[in-house]
């Protein structure tokens, strides 16, 4: 059986009130930039109610512009 997004992040990714991947801001970011100056990474929404909110608003505001 495979879990959906919110039981996965329920389950594996929530501890003590907090999840585990962005302590709550909703947003995952794991860039870093290299000695030779190329950076690296992703900064994106988390999986967290937080993020999808966070995802859910800038799908909006991407359609408002239409």
């Amino acid at each position: 059986m495979s879990k959906t997004i919110r039981q996965l992040w329920r389950d594996e990714f929530y501890r003590d009130g907090m999840c585990i991947l962005c302590c709550n801001t909703g947003k995952v970011q794991t860039t870093e930039r290299m000695p030779g100056g190329y950076k690296y990474g992703v900064k994106a929404p988390c999986i967290c109610p937080n993020g999808r909110a966070l995802k859910t608003g800038i799908a909006m505001q991407a359609q408002a512009r239409r």
